[in-house]
């Protein structure tokens, strides 16, 4: 037996046996499955073609413990200094949800916000229904790790026909803790057919734990239903020591539409696995991404939208900021599959060098097998424009605020398309204390 199936096989016997109440034998089923797909994989190396720019085999095969629960029950007074006051907001510690969800005391019928953990203790029929039966996600190594050993995450679920016009947050965070160790996350959410769902996904340190290292591994389903409406935003702020690694993977119906949202602002390892399946005619996504390293920080953001049926759209648009001796990774992929016929796919990856040390590797890939189609897909990388720079130094502005200003340009126009105005103005705040500027507001 490899050490990595006795690892897994150990900790699933524990965390079966110590989960009260029991889980749900199809759960169990499923978990069984997730552990056999990883043991007959092994953990992702760079000898493969999507991981050859992001080495993590080294801490995952440190064999790290997994988090205990925290101290306390409730959120504490930090986990809610950055309220969103239209949200209804799930606070997770350590991968352990406390409590139930904030601001949800009027939904509309039939709509769940709660831990997996409590859905599953009520045996949701959409969790049955749709929990780990996506394929796609399925295939990817880290989500099967986030399946098999994950106590909790989140649930949420909007009914046929309904829109819920308050975002969900999930306010996820990392402690100080004792040691080094593994926080997981497995989370489903769903939007029915012809409803509307907004959902915020953050994750950073505890104020008092932005230096300590841990390693966070999340998996998101997303499953859209016909006609249907979901916003899925990503924020990472991680403290300087984490590794972060998060599989998001959407299913989408027929006229669905999918906003996702990637914002990588902290973090010492950061990997992104973002995928849609337009498994419907008429489906629309847009993937957006922006990632700020510094440091000798690494990002890594791997998308794939997959076009199954025809008269669907794409648009994608990831931009990236690398400063010190930091690397950045975009690698995109768009598959036209044969009977996918009059799908309109964009994609573009713009980067922005602020030092001579900072490395980006960009690739963007197109494979089409459909002739009736409209596709296209850029890169570009490159520094602060010259004769912009001396524009504004011209006019009196000292050359650290020019490069700042000139940088806040070419991030805020991501920002620009999120439509919660507390959310824009938080994104906008953190990127500005990054750059050195105060006091701008969001596009």
């Amino acid at each position: 037996m490899t050490d990595l199936a006795q690892h897994l096989r150990a900790e699933r016997a524990t965390l079966r046996s110590t989960e009260s109440p029991a889980a749900p034998a199809w759960w169990e089923a499923r978990r069984d499955e997730a552990m056999a797909t990883l043991i007959a994989r092994g953990w992702p190396t760079t000898a493969e073609e999507n991981w050859k720019y992001t080495n993590i085999a080294t801490v995952l095969q440190r064999g790290l413990p997994p988090a205990p629960p925290p101290s306390f029950t409730t959120p504490p007074a930090w986990a809610l200094r950055e309220p969103l006051p239209e949200a209804i907001t799930l606070v997770f510690v350590d991968g352990h949800c406390l409590g139930p969800a904030l601001g949800a005391d009027a939904l509309p019928a039939g709509v769940r916000v709660c831990s997996l953990r409590q859905a599953l203790a009520e045996d949701h029929p959409a969790a049955r229904a749709h929990l780990a039966q996506e394929p796609a996600l399925a295939a990817q190594p880290l989500a099967a790790w986030s399946t098999t050993l994950a106590r909790d995450g989140a649930f949420v679920y909007v009914p046929t026909g309904v829109t819920l016009a308050q975002p969900v947050r999930l306010a996820c965070f990392t402690s100080r803790g004792a040691a080094e160790r593994v926080v997981q996350l497995r989370s489903l959410l769903i939007a029915a057919p012809s409803s509307e769902l907004a959902v915020i996904e953050s994750y950073a340190a505890a104020p008092d734990a932005a230096d300590v290292p841990c390693l966070v591994n999340s998996a998101t389903e997303l499953v859209v239903g016909a006609n249907a409406g979901l916003a899925h935003y990503l924020l990472q702020r991680g403290g300087e020591a984490v590794t972060q690694l998060n599989t998001v993977q959407a299913t989408q119906r027929a006229d669905s539409r999918l906003r996702s949202l990637v914002c990588v602002l902290g973090g010492a390892l950061v990997r992104n696995t973002i995928g849609t399946r337009l498994a419907g005619a008429g489906a629309q996504s847009a993937l957006d991404g922006l990632f700020v390293a510094g440091g000798d920080a690494h990002v890594d953001n791997h998308t794939t939208v997959d076009h199954e049926q025809p008269r669907c759209t794409s648009n994608e648009c990831y931009k990236g900021i690398l400063d010190g001796a930091a690397t950045g990774v975009f690698n995109g992929k768009v598959l036209v599959r044969p009977h996918a016929q009059q799908t309109d796919a964009r994609q573009s990856n713009h980067n922005l060098l602020l030092s001579a040390s900072a490395t980006v590797n960009s690739k963007p890939q197109l494979e089409i097998f459909a002739d009736d189609v409209k596709c296209s897909h850029g890169a570009t990388i490159g520094q602060l424009d010259a004769d912009a720079l001396f524009f504004l130094r011209a006019r009196g502005i000292d050359e650290r605020a020019a490069r700042s200003l000139l940088t806040w340009a070419f991030a805020s126009e991501v920002f620009s398309r999120v439509p919660f105005a507390a959310l824009r103005q938080q994104l906008a705040e953190t990127v500005q204390q990054r750059l050195g500027l105060t006091g701008l507001t969001a596009a």
